[in-house]
């Protein structure tokens, strides 16, 4: 009787075993595949967002540059015409 107990047992465990491989573990990889893609696609859309997100501080950077660039010529256009009116007082007696 303990024979037999013992052939029940390990041939249970060896059926759960098989069953387990053949279904259970395709079907884990399937739901962490299903998982990962997912993920993978909501961190390409958050790259894509950030993409985005530095093109527009690159053309606000640049915006800005040009604006600094054309206040600074300006600026330096007032200087010359100041030290040209101090300069011309100076010749004329």
């Amino acid at each position: 009787m303990a024979d037999k107990n013992m052939s029940i047992e390990s041939a249970t465990q060896s059926t759960l075993a098989k069953v387990i491989s053949t279904f259970g573990v395709p079907v884990l990889l399937t739901v962490i595949g299903t998982l990962s893609g997912i993920i993978m696609t909501d961190i390409r859309a958050e790259v894509a967002s950030q993409g985005q997100q530095l093109q527009q501080l690159k053309g606000d950077v640049r915006e800005m540059k040009a604006t600094l660039d054309t206040g600074l010529i300006w600026r330096i256009g007032e200087i010359e015409r100041r030290l040209n009116r101090v300069e011309q007082a100076q010749k004329t007696p």
